[in-house]
């Protein structure tokens, strides 16, 4: 539901998660794939559950992280996946962040979310502005730049 790809104060990077269903959601057989020019990055979720009705936050570093209401705090800096500081997992410029999901028996993956920044999609964000999504559809036109990021907070 929000990325924060520039943080500021030297904050980690992270992405927010909401599971509005009334059930849990095993994390098994998702991920996330980040691409930035001929640079990508995969990370394979092979463990854990998001409760029913839960905002998850995926972090650069949990220490630092405001994390809001969050009721799922995961730890995405320590895999690499996610930056903090001076060290970006996200390119600030420009770039293409999917959440993924492979069901049982397959080997190729589905997007089920994709946020695109920079380029043609006229997404520039400066430093403290994250990517919200609007709540309404599943495109890439969903995305908007927001002014006042709210890690754990939809």
């Amino acid at each position: 539901t929000e990325v924060m790809v520039r943080p500021s104060s030297a904050g980690p990077e992270w992405i927010e998660v909401s599971n509005p269903n009334d059930f849990a959601i095993s994390l098994k057989g998702w991920s996330l794939n980040h691409t930035s020019g001929s640079a990508s990055s995969n990370l394979l979720l092979q463990s854990g559950v998001v409760s029913g009705q839960s905002l998850s936050l995926l972090t650069g570093d949990p220490s630092s992280q405001d994390v809001g209401n969050a009721t799922h705090v995961i730890d995405l800096g320590a895999l690499g996946f996610l930056g903090v500081g001076q060290l970006n997992g996200l390119s600030d410029g420009r770039g293409t962040l999917s959440l993924r999901y492979t069901q049982l028996d397959e080997i190729t993956p589905a997007d089920v979310v994709r946020v695109e920044w920079g380029g043609d999609t006229q997404l520039f964000m400066v430093t403290g502005q994250s990517l919200a999504w609007d709540g309404n559809s599943s495109t890439i036109d969903s995305w908007f730049i927001d002014q006042t990021p709210s890690p754990g907070d939809v």
